[in-house]
């Protein structure tokens, strides 16, 4: 009989955490997790608050893959709280990971295309990194220090990851079905992929056990001005109720806005049947009849 594999994943009730979970255990995986709620801790789910000192962290099982799903996912939060979102972001991922990796388990990280100044479409692998933002400099330390235990590390980077609860659309939804104007950035551009498309490749690489640096994205840029007429589109409500704005600067110095989110895909992913065009992506994620 086959050996149970098994797979710890950190922040377990997170939304890629969970559907993960979910996967993962339809594919005969044991799967364990941790969680900051409490109420939620189980039998095979431990607590765990990074922001405690390591001391304090639970015993973890041993297990053949760790996925780390918990971090300050926050852009404004990070700009605002560089040290204490590093601290939980770079400190304690990186202190976790080490643990991880000296108990012969494979330790994988989501990373994001932030991690690139948007200068380029459909950025490489290899390419150097040249964050803009607290949070995606945040990210470029951690898959520094995995990059020196590539030999039991995998690197995902994601451009936007989109799922059917995505707050800013909703809220469009439900605002132009009332008739009412909404704001949208026509300088702020990004490129979508479905959360099950996200989490079909997180489980891909936890099944091959593939090391190294991996891309995700869709196929183009669209802007979310573009968007938001999609959106007006599909709900038959007229464009003219749409009003757009530049997105305003994070510090005078440096802004959000990116020319290009593309990433280059890896070629792992290409045999997974998900659509990754910016509109289909949208279609397959919303229910536009039944939305709010």
């Amino acid at each position: 009989m086959a050996q149970l594999r098994k797979i710890l994943i950190i922040g377990i009730d997170s939304k890629l955490g969970s559907l993960a979970a979910n996967r993962l255990t339809a594919q005969a995986y044991k799967v364990y997790g941790t969680t900051r709620r409490e109420t939620s801790v189980t039998k095979n789910i431990q607590y765990l608050n990074l922001e405690d000192r390591p001391e304090k962290w639970p015993r973890f099982p041993n297990c053949d893959t760790a996925l780390i799903c918990a971090s300050v996912p926050s852009v404004d939060e990070c700009e605002n709280n560089p040290e204490k979102t590093k601290q939980l972001n770079v400190d304690s991922i990186c202190n976790l990971a080490s643990s991880l990796i000296n108990k012969q388990c494979l330790v994988l990280f989501p990373s994001t295309n932030m991690v690139f100044n948007g200068h380029i479409p459909f950025t490489s692998t290899n390419h150097q990194t040249s964050p803009t933002t607290v949070y995606a400099s945040q990210k470029v330390m951690v898959e520094r220090f995995l990059a020196e235990k590539s030999d039991s590390t995998a690197i995902i980077r994601f451009t936007k990851i989109l799922d059917e609860r995505h707050y800013l659309f909703l809220k469009w939804m439900a605002d132009l079905k009332q008739g009412k104007e909404i704001k949208s950035y026509s300088d702020k551009i990004f490129s979508p992929i479905s959360i099950d498309f996200a989490v079909d490749a997180l489980t891909q690489i936890v099944r091959k056990k593939t090391k190294g640096i991996f891309h995700l994205s869709g196929s183009a840029d669209i802007s979310y001005s573009d968007a938001a007429r999609h959106i007006a589109y599909r709900l038959n409500k007229e464009t003219s109720l749409i009003i757009e704005e530049k997105e305003k600067k994070l510090s005078d110095e440096k802004s959000v806005a990116a020319r290009y989110s593309t990433l280059e895909q890896s070629d792992i992913f290409k045999e997974l049947d998900h659509p990754t065009d910016p509109y289909e992506v949208m279609d397959y994620v919303f229910d536009w009849h039944n939305g709010p």
